[in-house]
């Protein structure tokens, strides 16, 4: 039983829920009666619905930051956790999240653009057109990529000449 149990914790700290919640019901197939056996399941959902709480906790302190990469990397975690339900109430604040990401993007796209960066804005125009394809700002870019690998290309060549 031990063992066993040792396995489901290793299971929960990588957060690998259903491997878990497998070794538990193997555990009380065998014992059915084993008072620690029994609580195997209510503990993995505790501790589910802690790392849930923790996600969340940290995904509203960053986007009350506005640190805006953070918010999406956690979002990526959190979103394995949520009802529909509770994903449906977060929407707006993901949707805003998503448009910051944009802009900042736009922005760093313009001032590579303007410093004459033209490997880093192709690189953020390939991220805005790949991430955001539906985006105006992205069907607007997928007319100029071409003009800036060209720039690119032809940057590196002046720099490899050096």
């Amino acid at each position: 039983i031990d063992d066993t149990i040792k396995t489901v914790n290793e299971h929960l700290a990588a957060e690998r829920w259903s491997q878990a919640i497998r070794e538990a019901e193997r555990l009380l197939e065998i014992y059915p009666n084993e008072e620690k056996v029994k609580r195997l399941p209510a503990d993995i959902e505790n501790r589910r619905q802690a790392v849930k709480k923790r996600l969340r906790d940290s995904f509203m302190q960053a986007v009350d930051r506005h640190e805006v990469d953070e918010g999406i990397e956690l979002l990526k975690r959190l979103d394995f956790y949520l009802t529909p339900a509770e994903a449906e109430t977060m929407q707006e604040l993901v949707r805003k999240l998503f448009k910051d990401k944009l802009n900042n993007l736009k922005n760093q796209f313009t001032q590579a653009y303007q410093e004459g960066n033209s490997a880093e804005a192709l690189r953020i125009a390939e991220v805005i057109v790949r991430d955001f394809p539906n985006s105006r700002l992205a069907l607007e870019l997928k007319d100029t990529l071409d003009v800036l690998r060209q720039r690119a290309a032809a940057a590196h060549s002046e720099v490899a000449k050096v």
